[in-house]
This record gives C-alpha cells, sequence and structure tokens, in this order.
C-alpha cells in the first residue's frame, strides 16, 4: 500500500504561446491549455473528527504525516467535502482533486477555464497591485472535482467512491455555470473491484447514461450545490497499486458527448469542442 500522503501537481501543460480571451465563442478552448491545481491527500495515518463541518485531527500514527495533512485542511472547499462524506456514517481513506479557475463573475454561461497563460498574466497583474495598491485581487470563481474514497463504518467490506463536481459560486444560471443543457459526471473503480451502486445527487432530471465493467456515467443538468456521483464496491481481487478516476464534461450549447467504457476506464470525446470543456481527478491508494 502507498503511503504517498500528499502530492501536488501543478498541471502546466501549454501548447502554443499566443494569449488568447476567454471568451469560447471567438476562440475555442484547447483543451490542454487549461491551467489545473492537483492533489491529493491520503487519511489512513490520521483518525478525523467532523464537528460541524469542522473536520480536524484527532490522532495520528504518523506526527510528520498529520501535519502535512493539517495544512491541506485549512482548505474550506475540501472541509466541506470531507464534511458531507462523513456525516453519511462514512470514513475517508483519501481524496483527490483538481481545481480549475475562471476570471469572470459567473454572469455568462460560456464562461470557460483560465489558461496557463491567462493565470500567469493574472499573477504578475496581481503582483503589482499588491506593490503599488497594498492589496491584491482574487480569481473570479473556480470549478473543482474531487475524487473521494472510504469505507462504511457499519460494514466496512463495503468501499465507498464519489465524484464530488464543485462551483466555488455556488450557484447556477445566470450567477453560475449553465443548467440548460446537459452536464455528465463518472467514476471509474480499479481493476479488481466489482460496481454495486451508483445514485446521483445535486442535479435535475437525472439519468444513468451508461454502465460497464466497474464504470458508471450520469447525465443531468446542474443547479444550485455540489452535485455528487455516489458509488458503492467491493474488492474482488486486491491489488498492490489502485485508482479511482472521476471525469466531469460541461456543455452549454449542442454538444453530443460520447462514453466508451473499457476494462482501463472511461474515455471521452465530444461533437462540439467550442461548447464544452472537460475536467478529471483521481485518487491513487
Amino acid at each position: 500500500m502507498k503511503k504517498n500522503i500528499i502530492s501536488i501537481i501543478m498541471c502546466c501543460i501549454l501548447i502554443g504561446t499566443t494569449h488568447q480571451p476567454i471568451n469560447a465563442q471567438k476562440a475555442p478552448l484547447v483543451q490542454s491549455e487549461i491551467y489545473e491545481e492537483k492533489g491529493q491527500i491520503i487519511l489512513d495515518s490520521v483518525s478525523l473528527t467532523n464537528n460541524d463541518g469542522a473536520v480536524g485531527i484527532s490522532n495520528t500514527t504518523n506526527l510528520i504525516q498529520a501535519k502535512q495533512i493539517s495544512q491541506q485542511l485549512q482548505d474550506p472547499q475540501i472541509q466541506s467535502v470531507l464534511s458531507d462524506y462523513m456525516e453519511n456514517d462514512r470514513t475517508p481513506i483519501g481524496i483527490g482533486w483538481t481545481r480549475v479557475y475562471f476570471d469572470g463573475e459567473g454572469d455568462t454561461i460560456d464562461d470557460v477555464p483560465m489558461t496557463v497563460n491567462e493565470m500567469e498574466e493574472y499573477k504578475k497583474s496581481n503582483f503589482v497591485k499588491a506593490m503599488v495598491q497594498g492589496k491584491s485581487t482574487t480569481y473570479g470563481y473556480n470549478f473543482t472535482l474531487y475524487t473521494i474514497v472510504g469505507y462504511d463504518n457499519w460494514n466496512p467490506s463495503i468501499t465507498y467512491a464519489d465524484s464530488v463536481a464543485e462551483w466555488s459560486l455556488g450557484s447556477a444560471g445566470k450567477n453560475g455555470p449553465s443548467y440548460t443543457d446537459d452536464d455528465f459526471i463518472t467514476m471509474s473503480w480499479p481493476k479488481g473491484f466489482v460496481l454495486l451502486t451508483s445514485g446521483l445527487s445535486g442535479g435535475t432530471n437525472q439519468y444513468k447514461k451508461k454502465e460497464a465493467y466497474s464504470s458508471v456515467v450520469w447525465g443531468f443538468e446542474e443547479k444550485v450545490g455540489k452535485t455528487i456521483l455516489m458509488t458503492t464496491g467491493k474488492n474482488d481481487n486486491s491489488s498492490v497499486t489502485r485508482k479511482w478516476v472521476s471525469d466531469y464534461v460541461h456543455t452549454w450549447g449542442e454538444t453530443t458527448p460520447s462514453f466508451e467504457i473499457s476494462l482501463s476506464g472511461i474515455s471521452v470525446s465530444l461533437s462540439s469542442s467550442s461548447m464544452s470543456w472537460q475536467v478529471a481527478s483521481s485518487l491513487v491508494y
């Protein structure tokens, strides 16, 4: 079992250097140019408490790891996701995430994530403001896709794996993401696990679009709050390294996604990449 407690990866993959404005209609987004922040926390060396939404460490077998985990738990969004998970009588063993940023106010339905170039320019501009005005600005808002895995407190043989999609604005429609066109969220389990159940909360007009092997895809229309795809499974054939993967596809127009499921997971293709974007996150344990 890997003890890779915290891994923070700044995914800054850039193709080309020309800056393009964030407007999906004028300049279609190139998926590989999106600025992403990725990380994960493995929690098997600590015992967590959840007091009215405040998640803390009550006990640990490794003080150094506990200090690192405590620092990551300062993120209020991570706190909220872990608290929701624990409120359902479940113990998390790890959480992974991918976060993207937007420079708008969420008042247009076709906002797309900032690119690596745009984030670099933003940071330079923000540094100058801080030097001249003595204060800095913040990003407009962000979107985070979490992959969180744990077990049932009453039946530890049942593993729970959730895909959690969260817009920091906490709203939809004209004040946030589009809700007029379907979005899609997925969960892929590692080899050796059998997918038992799946269900979606936080969206409207929910439907299971596809399920095969140990992967599942759900479609829905967005609404206020988090969207959570909750799945359960059992380990039929233990492996040394296990990886759960979540995908999220956001659309705001006539975009038809196609999902192909194989033993290795889910692959996504889109009919119109100019009216959609996608994010993936994972947890390796």
